[in-house]
């Protein structure tokens, strides 16, 4: 039944409604006071993350196409910015918090009934959170493209397969990407990544550290190497304290600007968690500025605990 049908009587004066061509249209209108019913359409908000070549997904736990996989996704509240509304959807059924970066479609049609007339698809990026289903979906998961399940809807598969043409590239998966220990080679672009953090370096300054970590046992400097350059790297340190057995601490961790997003930094952080395991710490810590919040919501969706806030002193020797 179309909403127009729905309507009996005028809002504004309460009179009985008629039904008259209006511009173009059969339209319910009040003979008494001219009210014209113009029905408004429903708008609909989704995201499509991408993690290591990955897609999130949901699982619908109502009809129609209950059991079915789409993408996060819910109607805009009125007045409520369309971006913030996919930003909200997402956290409500994925339990992610994720940030918009960019309008990837928008996309016309009613599939069903109780769908929306417009559906405006974000590409977005996740900040925190844990995956867990939530609210009306049973089912949170990340899925290659070549590997999908059951979708619901006509929108999803295509807004899937356009994201598939057109990103070739973002699913190389990164498993392809290097990981590897620094060499002394390495020097000038991982002076350039230090830089781009403010922390300024030359590559005179980093070839003479590179020789300083390579003197000690217990640490390690690996590199992220992406189509045969080094766009990111990690310091991880192990050592005992009198009031903690043998940890390991991630001393720094850059991945290149221009390649965030992307996984390279879960793919540094793992390794560098390999290396503490290979010797035998009981557990793994990392400091971050208190602005960098960027940074916090990145080692939180990857499991690690904020346990404390505290002040750094130094004094010049």
């Amino acid at each position: 039944m179309s909403l127009a049908a729905e309507i009996n009587y005028c809002p504004r004066c309460g009179n009985a409604i008629s039904h008259q061509t209006r511009f173009g249209k059969v339209r319910p209108i009040c003979p008494q006071c001219g009210w014209i019913y113009f029905p408004d359409p429903k708008v609909a908000a989704a995201v499509l993350v991408e993690q290591n070549g990955r897609v999130l997904l949901v699982r619908r736990v109502n009809q129609p196409q209950r059991g079915k996989w789409t993408l996060p996704a819910g109607f805009v509240d009125a007045g409520e910015d369309p971006a913030r509304a996919a930003e909200r959807e997402c956290l409500e059924e994925t339990g992610l918090n994720v940030r918009v970066t960019s309008v990837m479609d928008v996309i016309a049609g009613l599939e069903h009934p109780r769908g929306a007339n417009f559906l405006i698809v974000y590409r977005a990026e996740i900040l925190g959170g844990q995956l867990a289903a939530r609210d009306d979906v049973d089912a949170a998961e990340f899925f290659p493209l070549d590997n999908l399940p059951p979708l619901a809807f006509e929108a999803t598969q295509h807004v899937l397969e356009t994201f598939k043409r057109s990103n070739v590239q973002t699913f190389k998966p990164a498993t392809a990407m290097n990981i590897r220990p620094a060499a002394e080679s390495d020097a000038v672009a991982i002076a350039d990544l230090c830089n781009q953090l403010g922390y300024l370096s030359t590559p005179e300054d980093i070839a003479r550290r590179l020789y300083q970590i390579g003197q000690f046992e217990h640490n390690a400097l690996f590199v992220a190497e992406m189509d045969g350059r080094v766009a990111g790297w990690i310091h991880v340190i192990a050592f005992s304290l009198p009031e903690m057995d043998l940890h390991a601490e991630i001393g720094g961790l850059v991945v290149d600007e221009a390649q965030r997003s992307l996984g390279l930094g879960r793919l540094l952080v793992a390794r560098a968690e390999a290396w503490a395991r290979e010797h035998e710490c009981s557990e793994i810590r990392v400091r971050c500025n208190v602005i960098r919040t960027r940074a916090h919501n990145f080692y939180e969706c990857i499991g690690y605990e904020n346990i404390k806030s505290q002040h750094t002193f130094r004094k010049q020797l």
